[in-house]
């Protein structure tokens, strides 16, 4: 059985990071760190929701920060800013969990929509945009390469 709770500042915030440190998907956006970041930066308001199972071990993660702007009125996105840091799970009954958690919250807020940003593809049968690019480069291992 799942459970999604929304996190406040750091509450659990050790379960949460330890939760991302270990997950292959991950992206370092996923860690709380950047939550103050958001915060103390921009003043946005931030909602972290986390999925535990009955044993309470986290099972998946959801970092929203809700905005507003002229053009596109209220919404939650999941990181602004960046091309990561969107759902992250490891089972389908705790991507379920968040996602529900997540619109139950843009209807209690009133939001306009959800915006869910991650590099791969979550399998979802939401709306997906393909806009966006990320440059990457292998850098050398030496220094005296680079």
């Amino acid at each position: 059985m799942i459970s999604v709770t929304e996190v406040k500042v750091d509450d659990a915030g050790k379960a949460w990071d330890r939760y991302v440190l270990y997950h292959p998907l991950a992206s370092g956006y996923h860690l709380t760190a950047w939550r103050r970041v958001v915060e103390n930066t921009s003043g946005h308001t931030t909602i972290y929701l986390m999925a535990t199972d009955e044993h309470d071990e986290v099972r998946g993660i959801l970092p929203m920060v809700l905005l507003s702007s002229r053009l596109f009125g209220r919404f939650l996105v999941s990181m602004p800013f960046f091309n990561y840091g969107g759902v992250l799970t490891d089972s389908l009954e705790a991507q379920g969990a968040l996602l529900e958690a997540a619109i139950d919250l843009a209807q209690e807020l009133e939001v306009s929509f959800i915006e869910l940003r991650s590099q791969a593809s979550q399998g979802l049968n939401w709306p997906c945009k393909q806009h966006k690019v990320s440059m990457r480069l292998d850098l050398p291992a030496q220094f005296e390469t680079l």
